[in-house]
Formats: structure tokens, sequence, C-alpha cells
């Protein structure tokens, strides 16, 4: 299994968009091989979203399409694109 976490910035007033944007793209991020998807909220405006793939290649087909819908998001002013990060990596054991 391979682990992407996308950690944003945003409007804490706009968290109910934020959230409803990310019930459009499931089914999105599914069809791109995506596991499993999670939506974690560090603190108001201050937001983390993991998403678990079978592997980094499945991950990396879908990194062009996961970029663009999060331009997406920052153009419909959910997320501010300029504060994404992304930290990876396999995982090697689940507890």
């Amino acid at each position: 299994m391979y682990c992407r976490m996308t950690t944003f910035k945003g409007d804490p007033e706009k968290r109910a968009a934020a959230l409803e944007f990310i019930d459009q793209m499931k089914p999105k991020f599914q069809a791109m091989g995506a596991t499993q998807l999670h939506w974690v909220e560090c603190a108001p405006g201050d937001w983390t979203l993991i998403a678990l793939y079978d592997s980094k290649a499945k991950a990396d087909a879908v990194m062009a399409q996961a970029t663009q819908m999060i331009k997406d998001a920052g153009a419909a002013s959910v997320l501010n694109p300029s504060t994404v990060q992304r930290r990876e990596g396999e995982i090697v054991r689940s507890i």
C-alpha cells in the first residue's frame, strides 16, 4: 500500500464548502485508483487529505489529475493552492 498526504490551508469560514468539494472529488479519486480517502481537520482552516493506493505507480499515475483538482478547488476559493504540501511513502506496517 502507498500513502499520499496532501496538506492545505483555507478559510475556516469555508469549511462546509471544502467538505462538499471533498465529497464531490471522492468518486473521482476512487476512479483514479485511491482505495481510501481521509480528510483530516488539524485545526480550523488547516486540512490534510490522506489518499491510499495499491502502489506508488498508481499514485504517480494520477498525480497530474489530482493536482488539477486542487487547482480547481483553489479557483473556487475553497483551498489556497499556494499552501499545498505533499508527503508520501510506502505503508510499511498497519497496527
